[in-house]
């Protein structure tokens, strides 16, 4: 028997001696209020963290010299969305991208899940899937490639045409108006040269295609 003080309302209680030396004691009953509380407490630190990315946007763009009444109802759209499921935008940036597609009216669906694997903005006017990197994607070459050609057999299966764009944060952060040109030459440039070579990315395309090829060829 042991005599443990209470981690939710500070009293002693004796108990039996089982395993109790590596984790905190509560009473039933102040167990139920403490899981409570912290549900509660991490709600409104998701929102928090919603909040604080939706303004860090905003001042990207306003930083960028855009006319944010433009955006207005986009802005509140997106804020609206992150709040309601907080997993849909994972950046600032994301949620810029997402203003700015629905200020042109383009239809996409954020944090889209096929198969295994999530894709940030899937837009299917256009048979795009946007990944927006970060910084840290410079040092996944290789596992981006494969993931690419992942992404691809799936959503080309019964749809042929589509097409991984991806952007870095950084450019989305110099200049969002950028985006959906962006967007629609790369995917285009893409179809073009896969087209003039037989369905492949060429050896030697791009950085990151030839990173691919190169992990290849180790194999």
């Amino acid at each position: 028997m042991k005599l443990l003080m209470c981690w939710y309302c500070g009293e002693y209680e004796t108990v039996e001696n089982k395993d109790v030396d590596s984790k905190r004691f509560f009473h039933d009953s102040c167990k139920r209020e403490f899981d409570k509380e912290k549900r509660e407490r991490l709600k409104e630190y998701v929102q928090l963290k919603v909040r604080v990315m939706h303004e860090r946007a905003l001042r990207l763009m306003e930083k960028q010299g855009a006319s944010l009444e433009n955006y207005y109802d986009e802005s509140q759209a997106v804020l609206e969305k992150a709040i309601e499921e907080p997993t849909k935008f994972a950046s600032s940036p994301e949620m810029m991208v997402a203003m700015e597609l629905l200020r042109n009216e383009v239809r996409f669906k954020p944090e889209f899940k096929r198969g295994s694997r999530r894709i940030d903005f899937l837009i299917p006017d256009m048979k795009v899937a946007l990944e927006i990197d970060g910084h840290l994607h410079q040092y996944k070459l290789v596992k981006d490639s494969q993931r690419d050609v992942e992404v691809l057999s799936i959503l080309n299966k019964d749809d042929p045409g589509w097409e991984v764009v991806r952007i870095p944060t950084k450019r989305v952060e110099e200049n969002i108006k950028k985006l959906l040109p962006a967007v629609k030459m790369l995917s285009e440039y893409k179809r073009k040269t896969r087209k003039e070579n037989n369905g492949f990315m060429p050896h030697g395309n791009s950085l990151r295609e030839d990173k691919h090829y190169q992990e290849i060829l180790k194999m």
